[in-house]
């Protein structure tokens, strides 16, 4: 599935399942999208931020975050906090 010309889904915008219509615009030989502030806003995002375009099996979805370096923190979590102890020796050394 291919991302629409004129516009992506950008969900939890203002209620779940908003359809924001995004322009692409040409950016030298390459083509971007502009990002309204209030959706940037529910992002979190400012100008110089790195976002994430994930397909889905309805399109695609604009995150924030990296959802592998979530998953991979989570994991990391997990170890340190049933480790804990052998972790603290190791900071002793």
């Amino acid at each position: 599935m291919v991302l629409g010309l004129y516009q992506c889904l950008v969900r939890g915008v203002g209620r779940e399942g908003a359809i924001v219509r995004l322009k692409v615009r040409g950016i030298g030989a390459a083509a971007g999208i502009v990002i309204p502030k209030p959706v940037l806003r529910r992002l979190g995002l400012a100008k110089g931020d790195t976002v994430f375009l994930i397909e889905t099996a309805d399109g695609f979805r604009v995150v924030a975050n990296d959802p592998e370096f979530e998953e991979q923190m989570t994991l990391a979590e997990r170890v340190m906090k049933k480790r804990r102890e052998m972790l603290r020796e190791l900071a002793k050394s």
